[in-house]
């Protein structure tokens, strides 16, 4: 009963309104849909990677991205330098064969949603002291 109720109401408030309008008039509707934007790496909804090298080996090895989107997106990062007995440039790091840099840069663009892997490795010199040296990636999804 009140679901007819309420679509009797309806149909005479549109009808109203429609009238008042005078012959020729039209009703316009305008359906908003709201921008998504989110970006997960290795499953995390963070746009920050801890890096590790141990013996000239990067941890994580791959950084699996996912971009989830209705848009247009860019995606960019940019690197921290390399601390551990000594600190190396954020250039030793690799992103797809690409030397990062602490500057941002991009590494892909595209509109609707994404999934793709991003190869990662470094690049040491002989010489240079062995241990643990530590980065931070941070990634940044911006809008077009």
């Amino acid at each position: 009963m009140q679901k007819r109720l309420f679509l009797f109401a309806l149909v005479f408030l549109l009808a109203g309104f429609a009238r008042a309008g005078g012959p020729g008039a039209s009703t316009r509707f305008v359906v908003s849909v709201p921008e998504v934007l989110l970006l997960r790496i290795n499953g995390v909804a963070s746009g920050e990677v801890p890096v590790r090298v141990s013996e000239g080996r990067v941890s994580p090895a791959v950084l699996h991205v996912e971009v989830v989107a209705n848009t247009g997106w860019r995606l960019t990062v940019r690197a921290a330098p390399l601390r551990g007995p000594l600190v190396l440039p954020a250039e030793r790091l690799r992103l797809e064969g690409r030397p990062l840099s602490e500057l941002e840069q991009t590494v892909r663009s595209g509109a609707g949603p994404a999934v793709f892997d991003l190869p990662l490795d470094v690049e040491l010199f002989p010489g240079e002291p062995k241990g643990e040296y530590r980065s931070l990636l941070t990634f940044e999804l911006y809008r077009l």
